[in-house]
């Protein structure tokens, strides 16, 4: 569970968030189809099976995230096991990694690290304006021969006067040149409609969003030449992580969807249930075959209405599976 680091080649797998924070856009939107129970991903377990490309030999991942909360249900740490994590010679051995969420006294989110086997190698920083809006993000990393942690880069934020944010752009720390910058554009009901990402070399890719009334239905992204890309369709249930997306909008990147860095876990959560993915790369086939999750999932719910799992196919008849647990009030 490391933080990304920020080609645009990760924005791909970028995640946005349909509906409006009360606390965090000045036009919130209330959700109809919200369950009356609020429910707190506590654990979730993941598996993934599929077949190795070389020898067609079966392999399978798995690891188990573990969130905790304060008593306002932000989060303070996240903790993921990962079974057989590192593999020397034929044997394997479990690995341990683990995030803490440092606040100020007004629950305010101030900084957040990043610890791999108890020894933290990353740090990312907040600083806020007058408005309460992120003003500037800083990603601290290690370097080879270099003791402690070095200052990676950094994003700097434009709002519009409806609090959205318009231009983000991420500079190289070590000479502060400019390296990618994203463009947002929104509706008239003040929704996202539209990312333009481009890095400094020319590389171009498109996002766009598409609604029914407030609720996001479809999420499309694709290279400037079209031959890159992949469309998620989404339902009306909630996702597993609706409410403590909510509760914790910075930490999601709500609402800039993979701007700053998040977990590799969480690309695929939303607020709402994905119901179909579809991806594209060059070449004779459209399915894209390495992609974790392809087709229509297959969804078990709780009585509150939340996800507890969740099956995708992968490629080559394999399956990702999740399986969900959670604290409601």
């Amino acid at each position: 569970m490391k933080f990304r680091y920020f080609a645009i080649s990760l924005f791909l797998s970028i995640m946005v968030l349909a509906c409006n924070d009360k606390e965090d856009e000045p036009n919130p939107v209330t959700d109809p189809n919200e369950a009356e129970s609020a429910c707190y991903v506590t654990e979730y377990t993941t598996t993934n099976n599929y077949p190795n490309s070389y020898d067609n030999s079966w392999e399978e991942y798995k690891s188990t995230i573990n969130i905790a909360y304060d008593a306002d249900y932000r989060i303070k740490r996240i903790d993921e096991l990962v079974f057989n994590g590192i593999c020397t010679n034929g044997q394997c051995i479990d690995t341990k990694d683990h995030l803490e969420f440092l606040y100020d006294n007004n629950g305010k989110l101030m900084q957040i690290e990043s610890y791999e086997e108890g020894v933290m190698y990353q740090k990312a920083v907040y600083d806020y304006n007058s408005a309460k809006q992120v003003s500037k993000f800083i990603i601290y990393g290690e370097k080879t021969g270099v003791a402690g942690l070095i200052m990676y880069g950094y994003y700097m934020y434009e709002y519009n006067n409806r609090g959205n944010i318009t231009n983000a752009k991420f500079f190289d720390a070590s000479n502060n040149q400019f390296v990618e910058e994203y463009k947002f554009e929104y509706n008239s009901s003040n929704l996202m409609t539209a990312i333009d990402a481009i890095e400094i070399d020319g590389y171009r890719v498109k996002v766009q969003y598409e609604y029914d009334g407030n609720e996001l239905v479809r999420k499309a992204w694709a290279t400037a030449d079209g031959r890159w890309g992949e469309e998620i369709m989404f339902g009306d249930k909630n996702g597993a992580f609706a409410a403590t997306i909510k509760k914790n909008p910075l930490i999601f990147n709500y609402p800039v969807p993979d701007i700053t860095p998040i977990f590799d876990e969480y690309e695929y959560e939303f607020k709402k249930i994905i119901t179909n993915i579809r991806g594209w790369e060059p070449g004779p086939q459209d399915l894209l075959e390495n992609m974790d999750r392809t087709g229509s999932p297959t969804y078990e719910f709780s009585k509150e209405g939340y996800p507890t799992k969740v099956a995708f196919d992968n490629y080559g008849g394999g399956k990702l599976t999740t399986i969900y647990k959670y604290k409601c009030e």
